[in-house]
């Protein structure tokens, strides 16, 4: 009766640990780090790269106040060159672990960081570590026109009067495993347009934020 109690909890554990290993598998490791990505899911799973650039937030003042005021970010162009044929069931992740094509560190140098007290982790990726996505990533439609695309975060026209500005979307954010989010818009389904995440760039000495861009065609 032991035997076959041991076996059976034998075999519960091993399914437990392939459940475990099969959904940390569905999860693969961007190139690079602290970069959000699509994830794909066909036959594959695969990671799409948005596009990427940066920008500091703003504050473009016409005609002396009097014409109004802009406060945001902008990206060059008016269309993102990465293109998504729908908008619904979008789902998107944030890792900012060790990259996939990042060097291994040896057991040597890990046991003498270890020694000196130092955490081999964070010294590999000191920022992203200390990076909080629930915190530090947002997601904005933006105003394409004159070769600007635009997320403005508050806008005013002649005499103060308030203009309308870009629509932020809500997200869900989970832990997947260690350094890796899921990111889900709470929004069953994205309109066409153009959108950017907006990440602050922990450690960037210009304070400008990282944008990840793409399109719902």
């Amino acid at each position: 009766m032991k035997k076959i109690f041991l076996s059976g909890s034998c075999l519960l554990l091993s399914s437990i640990f392939l459940v475990a290993q099969n959904t940390a598998s569905d999860y693969p490791v961007p190139e690079y780090s602290n970069e959000i990505c699509l994830l794909k899911k066909d036959s594959t799973t695969t990671l799409l790269r948005l596009e990427k650039g940066s920008s500091k937030q703003e504050m473009k003042v016409k005609m002396m106040g009097m014409g109004g005021m802009d406060q945001g970010y902008e990206m060059d162009g008016e269309k993102s060159p990465v293109r998504l044929t729908r908008g619904n069931n979008l789902v998107f992740i944030f890792y900012n672990g060790e990259a996939g094509g990042a060097a291994k560190s040896s057991p040597q140098a890990d046991s003498i960081m270890k020694a000196n007290g130092m955490d081999p982790a964070m010294m590999q990726n000191p920022m992203g570590s200390m990076m909080d996505p629930t915190q530090s990533i947002s997601l904005y439609s933006m105003d394409p026109g004159k070769g600007k695309r635009k997320i403005l975060l508050q806008s005013m026209g002649l005499m103060g009067k308030s203009k309308k500005t870009t629509t932020k979307y809500t997200l869900s954010i989970k832990k997947v495993k260690d350094n890796y989010y899921q990111m889900i818009v709470d929004k069953s389904s994205l309109p066409k347009g153009e959108y950017a995440f907006v990440m602050m760039a922990m450690g960037n000495m210009d304070q400008s934020y990282s944008l990840f861009a793409f399109a719902v065609d």
